[in-house]
């Protein structure tokens, strides 16, 4: 046998949802100073945290954590962003260098204004075609790959192969490399060389990306 409800509950009921609806569709609500001790700030039927100018959503502790949804590219417009350098032989007859270090092959890379930290990651690679005839006592060539003032460790050319059934053997040297430059300046990016004595060519290829950010803390 079930306990008969107290009289009057449909309409307690039925105003209890009116009051609920009324809460609802209040519309935006300002909260000029709050602190929630415990429990959830919860944002219900597809409502929104909005942050006029001037303010910022500050986690001092703990994570920021999406279950779900996108963060949007505008939003990440101006923190991070990347860009790739690719500079091939194709169009580069090579250089000769001597016992100077001396631009291979380079590239100038623009920094966005905002930006204040760049990361490089690059792999490159350097080679030299030497007659089989070539007396190459005492003599030695390096390469190294090159960000604005900052520099990889020199890496000699070693045999590699012979070419033209045997008139010819090739040196190469290769490497990766990682370069992190601070502020927005523009940099020469690339490989250099350098030589005992300038005799024969080098050419050399990088494959690079830049990461530019900020130094968020």
């Amino acid at each position: 046998m079930g306990i008969p409800l107290p009289s009057g509950i449909d309409a307690a009921q039925r105003r209890f949802r009116e009051i609920q609806a009324a809460v609802d569709n209040t519309g935006t609500r300002t909260l000029e100073a709050a602190t929630i001790s415990q429990g959830n700030l919860r944002v219900r039927h597809g409502g929104n945290i909005v942050i006029g100018d001037g303010g910022s959503l500050r986690i001092t502790g703990g994570d920021l954590i999406l279950g779900q949804g996108k963060i949007q590219g505008d939003a990440l417009a101006e923190q991070f962003t990347a860009k790739t350098i690719s500079l091939g032989s194709e169009n580069n007859s090579g250089k000769n260098p001597g016992a100077a270090w001396a631009w291979v092959n380079d590239a100038l890379v623009s920094c966005p204004a905002w930006a204040q930290k760049t990361f490089i990651i690059a792999s490159w690679y350097v080679q030299q075609t030497r007659s089989s005839a070539f007396d190459d006592t005492n003599f030695g060539a390096f390469a190294r790959m090159r960000c604005g003032a900052q520099y990889s460790s020199d890496v000699l050319l070693n045999y590699e192969q012979r070419l033209d059934d045997g008139a010819y053997f090739q040196y190469a040297a290769t490497g990766f490399s990682i370069f992190e430059l601070p502020g927005n300046t523009d940099f020469r990016l690339g490989v250099e060389g350098r030589a005992t004595r300038a005799v024969y060519k080098m050419i050399g290829t990088v494959n690079a990306l830049c990461l530019f950010t900020r130094n968020n803390s």
